[in-house]
C-alpha cells in the first residue's frame, strides 16, 4: 500500500522530526547545567552554615579574648591587655556599685518591715519609727530606696557590660598600625603673586 506524499505531508513529517532532534538535545545540554546549578547552591548552603555568624566572630582573636576574661572575671580582660593602671578603675567602680547596693538594701529593709508591722499592728506597733513617722511617710521612704536599689542592680550591669566593651575596644585600638607613614600632615602653601592662603595636606 503506498500512501501519496505531498508537500504539506512532508513538511509536517520534517517538522516533527525537528522538533524531537532540538528536544532530545535540550535535555541532553541542560541537564549537567542544570545538575551543577543544583550543585553550586548546595555548595553555596553548606558554606553559608560553616560562616560563623556575626556575634560569633565578637569572641574570635585577641579582643574576643579580652572580651570573655572581662565576662568571667571583671579586671581580667584590663590585665591580659596589660593596662594594669585600669584595675583600680575597674574595681572602684563595681565597690562603688556594690556599696549602694547594699546600703539601699539595708534601707529598704528597715522601712519595710516597719511598714508591715505598723499595718498589722497599728497603735500597738513597736517600729523603730514610731512617734516619729506616719505610715504613708514610712511607705515613702520604702518605695524610694526601693527604687534605689532597682537603679543600683541595674547601674551593677552597665557596669559590668562597659568593664568587658573597654577591654575588647581596647585590644582593638592596641592591634592597630600606628606607624609615621600613615600619618598626614596639615601644611600652609604661601604664593608669592597673591595675597591668597592655601592649606595642603600631605599624605605619607
Amino acid at each position: 500500500m503506498f500512501v501519496k506524499i505531498t508537500k504539506p505531508l512532508l513538511i509536517l513529517f520534517i517538522l516533527v522530526n525537528g522538533i524531537q532532534i532540538y528536544a532530545q538535545d535540550t535535555i541532553r545540554t541542560q541537564s549537567p547545567v542544570e545538575t551543577t546549578k543544583v550543585d553550586t547552591n548546595q555548595a553555596l548552603s553548606i558554606k553559608e552554615q560553616k560562616t560563623p555568624r556575626t556575634f560569633g566572630k565578637i569572641f574570635k582573636g585577641k579582643p574576643g579574648r579580652a572580651l570573655i576574661y572581662s565576662f568571667i572575671l571583671p579586671g581580667a580582660g584590663q590585665v591580659y591587655n596589660r593596662k594594669y593602671w585600669k584595675l583600680p578603675l575597674v574595681y572602684g567602680a563595681l565597690g562603688g556599685i556594690g556599696y549602694s547596693i547594699y546600703f539601699n538594701r539595708d534601707q529598704y529593709k528597715r522601712f519595710d518591715d516597719a511598714f508591715r508591722m505598723r499595718v498589722d499592728l497599728g497603735n500597738d506597733s513597736k517600729d523603730e519609727f514610731q512617734n516619729i513617722l506616719p505610715l504613708q511617710g514610712i511607705n515613702s521612704y520604702r518605695k524610694f530606696y526601693d527604687k534605689n536599689l532597682q537603679r543600683s542592680y541595674l547601674g551593677l550591669g552597665l557596669v559590668y557590660l562597659l568593664i568587658g566593651v573597654d577591654a575588647f575596644v581596647d585590644r582593638h585600638l592596641l592591634e592597630f598600625d600606628i606607624n609615621e607613614n600613615l600619618s598626614l600632615h596639615l601644611y600652609p602653601e604661601f604664593q608669592k603673586q597673591s595675597s591668597q592662603i592655601k592649606f595642603m595636606i600631605a599624605f605619607k
